[in-house]
């Protein structure tokens, strides 16, 4: 909540709150604009966005109406952000705004809205702005849009799991969130195991601040987040190079890690090709080289790994399966 006091008493009349800069800036250039989901006391607030770390020089400002006492979603458009330095609008810019590099963000209540021009809505006293969220939007084509925009709303809201703006039908919902967790995430707190013959990642799990109960939390809060995921237990990581045949399990068994390895480049394969599989949403499992933990795998020039079917690896998984049932494999 953005609230408090403000006053009109020796030339005063606005009050912001501001991020400090961002340690990485945010690409939001893949978005229409800013959605706030807000409610507001019935003044006109401002938002703005710098594209540059420094703390002074030109923001990106845009004004907004909210009704009083009522959360909205309230859309801004990149458009609407226009350049301004202390109030006062920049006539020529040097560059236009930069929404790769989004560096801070802050919200004003002002007297003034641009230019000296009084903000219509503006009352000296007590303030209060509510912000649930402020995030990057997706403006959808209408149908007298291009085909070719169309398209690429399909394709966006079948990303989103949203319901196609061309056809109205519900589309398939690929994956947006990608979750690497590690194999053995579930014994250490498993009942019924021999500790003595788990691996040590297993049996010394509170010795390493329970680094695998707590990757398991983590997939558990995912699971429950909404999003479309898919939450992948590689075995032992290798730097080997990628294209080694590779098997899919679940269930957490103790038989899948023991003496398991998987190469890095295959598991990011894996991921990147789960992105944009609708097989692989909802879907919870372990991975690992078919190739012994001590022999190295290395590629045939002459004889390059055939493509894998992810598509097809992915539809054998069963997303009721996470790992969590009492065994003692």
């Amino acid at each position: 909540v953005f609230n408090g006091v403000v006053s009109t008493a020796n030339d005063g009349g606005f009050v912001s709150v501001r991020t400090k800069p961002f340690v990485a800036p945010l690409d939001l250039s893949r978005y229409s604009g800013l959605s706030l989901r807000t409610k507001s006391d019935g003044q006109r607030y401002k938002v703005i966005v710098r594209d540059a770390a420094s703390w002074d020089g030109v923001g990106w400002c845009a004004s907004f109406d909210a009704p009083a006492g009522e959360w909205v979603d309230v859309q801004i458009p990149w458009a609407d952000f226009r350049p301004v330095n202390r109030g006062k609008t920049v006539k020529k810019p040097k560059v236009p705004l930069n929404t790769e590099r989004i560096m801070a963000m802050q919200i004003m209540l002002s007297k003034f809205e641009f230019d000296g021009r009084r903000n219509p809505t503006f009352e000296p006293g007590p303030f209060a702005l509510s912000l649930k969220s402020i995030a990057g939007y997706h403006e959808l084509p209408t149908n007298e849009m291009s085909v070719k925009t169309a398209a690429v709303a399909s394709a966006a809201a079948a990303s989103f799991g949203m319901q196609d703006p061309n056809t109205g039908q519900e589309p398939a919902v690929t994956p947006t969130f990608i979750y690497l967790s590690s194999t053995g995430v579930t014994r250490p707190e498993r009942k019924g195991l021999d500790m003595s013959k788990e691996p040590p990642a297993v049996r010394l799990d509170a010795m390493l601040g329970g680094v695998l109960t707590w990757k398991l939390r983590a997939e558990d809060l995912v699971r429950d987040s909404g999003l479309p995921y898919t939450i992948v237990r590689p075995v032992a990581l290798t730097e080997e190079e990628g294209g080694a045949p590779i098997v899919f399990d679940q269930g957490d068994s103790g038989k899948v890690y023991q003496g398991g390895k998987v190469s890095r480049e295959d598991v990011a394969e894996l991921c990147v090709a789960a992105l944009g599989c609708p097989e692989a949403n909802a879907k919870t499992f372990e991975v690992r080289s078919k190739v012994p933990f001590g022999e190295v795998f290395q590629r045939d020039p002459e004889k390059p790994p055939p493509p894998r079917d992810f598509s097809k690896m992915f539809s054998n998984l069963d997303p009721s399966i996470t790992g969590k049932c009492t065994s003692s494999e």
